[in-house]
């Protein structure tokens, strides 16, 4: 029995997981050379929900106003985002470096050197 805030939670993964699979198809579809039909964004989206019950037994909504929009949850991990790729390699090869030569950092001092990156 799952909490309410973890089924919620993974019918949000489910619905971003075909919402990002709706655009990819869509895509695919405008990129089609020829006369043959190409699918709207509206059928697109329609596809991608029947799929979903079909594949994942979950309802959901696929709205063509939000397939290319950025959703929350990637919007907050990327502002929360204290350092990008290339400055976390370099923390952490120095901590890995410094705790072989046998001092390992605490957690104060990993945190004050990753303010200072």
């Amino acid at each position: 029995a799952e909490s309410l805030t973890k089924k919620r939670q993974n019918h949000i993964e489910i619905q971003e997981k075909w919402i990002r699979r709706a655009a990819l198809l869509y895509k695919v579809e405008q990129e089609k050379q020829g006369t043959g039909e190409k699918k709207g964004l509206r059928t697109v989206c329609k596809e991608m929900v029947e799929r979903c019950w079909q594949e994942d037994q979950e309802r959901i909504t696929v709205d063509k106003q939000t397939v290319f929009v950025q959703s929350q949850a990637q919007s907050n991990a990327k502002r929360n985002e204290a350092l990008n790729a290339e400055e976390s390699k370099s923390l952490i090869s120095y901590a890995v470096n410094i705790a072989q030569r046998g001092f390992p950092l605490t957690p104060h001092r990993l945190a004050e050197l990753a303010n200072e990156i």
